[in-house]
């Protein structure tokens, strides 16, 4: 049966409808991993030596092998906002603003062909440190207001470059889903002096059919209203409004969480496209009792027609507790064809 489920961190709604998933030429993606990519692309500005392909290098971390560096932040060369975005003028009916901020690169590897599934652990804490990092950094900007941080993973998922890399964005606002997610969760707040996302822990943690795996520090659960097949949230178990208020040790746990739920997501839909997203606080809620941070992992292997379109409700055509069971058993399967 199709249900209504309510999504108590943003108040809203999605439709979970897993009889849809039987219909003829269903979303699912063919079978294989992303295979054949060589380790260097000479046509590909993330690879080394091709740095006059890069409008500027903000920053690296060091690596002791060739080419010196493990991780490197990078301008977008086709950015969204612009640090020289200049005023316009609109109308009376037409408001125009400039499209200032920060829009970075973080390209995860040197090599063309690494990717998070078979990256070290090592390699996976050095690209979390980065992002760490270079969100501290951006927010330290008086004009910043928030920061997203998100990876495109496929062509399907909105990925222009096969090379492994994040974005991330500053805006001098604070865009509409971050205000109404940061309003939902002070509304839940003043209803029952708790943070939701404390809250959705450890209901899961009690009830246990959401849950896909969990270390000392984060838990994974396919969420109660997931708009996807299979998507998973990484939750911080100790609160934390902000990002940058993870903790050194926590960002070794983070990349086990990390690599394991992407292993799980490769086995379960056969290295799907997806995207993630870190919801953080906006500038000014550090702290904040209310306010909880989570990495968000969306497959793309639905595409929304017209209902989604005039309604506004996603459907899901699976059902998160057979996703979160599916997810649980799935690590030893992936392991075995990575190996094969």
């Amino acid at each position: 049966m199709s249900e209504l489920r309510h999504d108590p961190t943003t108040d809203g709604w999605v439709i979970v409808a897993p009889e849809r998933n039987r219909r003829p030429r269903n979303g699912r993606p063919p079978p294989g991993r992303m295979q054949g990519l060589p380790s260097f692309d000479p046509t590909c500005p993330f690879c080394p030596g091709n740095e006059s392909l890069l409008p500027s290098i903000i920053a690296e971390t060091g690596s002791s092998g060739e080419p010196g560096w493990g991780t490197r932040v990078v301008a977008n060369k086709f950015a969204a906002v612009s640090q020289d975005a200049a005023d316009r003028n609109g109308s009376s009916l037409y408001e125009i603003k400039p499209g200032w901020g920060h829009h970075e690169v973080i390209v995860e590897a040197s090599r063309h062909d690494k990717d998070l599934v078979t990256m070290s652990k090592q390699e996976i804490h050095a690209v979390l440190l980065t992002y760490r990092n270079r969100y501290d950094a951006l927010m330290v900007d008086a004009a910043v207001q928030s920061v997203i941080l998100f990876r495109n993973r496929g062509s399907a998922a909105g990925a222009s470059i096969q090379h492994p890399h994040s974005q991330m964005v500053a805006l001098q606002l604070v865009p509409p889903l971050v205000e109404a997610r940061q309003a939902a969760m002070i509304d839940y707040y003043k209803g029952k002096s708790r943070c939701v996302l404390c809250d959705v822990i450890a209901h899961e943690q009690m009830d246990g059919s959401r849950i896909v795996a969990e270390n000392d520090a984060f838990v994974s659960v396919a969420p109660f209203a997931a708009i996807a097949p299979c998507e998973m949230w990484l939750l911080p178990k100790r609160h934390q409004a902000d990002f940058g208020e993870i903790q050194d040790a926590e960002i070794g746990l983070l990349a086990v969480a990390l690599q394991d739920a992407l292993i799980r997501l490769s086995a379960t839909l056969r290295d799907p496209p997806y995207n993630y997203v870190i919801d953080s606080a906006a500038k000014g809620g550090s702290g904040a009792p209310h306010l909880h941070w989570r990495l968000r992992i969306v497959p793309q292997v639905v595409t929304p027609a017209g209902f989604e379109l005039g309604s506004g409700l996603p459907i899901n055509t699976s059902a998160p507790e057979h996703d979160a069971a599916v997810l649980r058993s799935a690590a030893a399967d992936c392991a075995k064809e990575m190996d094969a």
